[in-house]
């Protein structure tokens, strides 16, 4: 039998279906990286109107966009070298500076 003729094995179950089912460390690893973000995020949100309060709308903007920026940077950071993504953030860069 030639390979272009031979029968196409189909998964038996969803199960065996899955590529790379994520083992307790990778669980842990990726449960670990979002609480961490929900936290900063919580603490950001506790923080924001404080900040809302003492600055101009204008500052206020811009320090709020810094603050989720570097929020989201950390996190994309920590989970590239935690080995969870891999990241080509490349075509952000044209939005850097706005």
């Amino acid at each position: 039998m030639s390979p272009e003729t031979a029968p196409v094995r189909t998964a038996a179950t969803p199960r065996e279906a899955a590529v790379d089912t994520p083992n307790l460390a990778t669980r842990l690893k990726f449960v670990y990286l979002i609480a961490r973000l929900g936290l900063a995020s919580l603490l950001w949100a506790l923080a924001a109107p404080v900040v809302h309060l003492l600055t101009s709308r204008r500052l206020g903007t811009r320090i709020g966009r810094a603050v989720i920026s570097n929020l989201y940077g950390v996190f994309w950071n920590s989970a590239q070298r935690m080995g969870m993504m891999r990241i080509d953030s490349s075509a952000l860069d044209v939005l850097r500076d706005e």
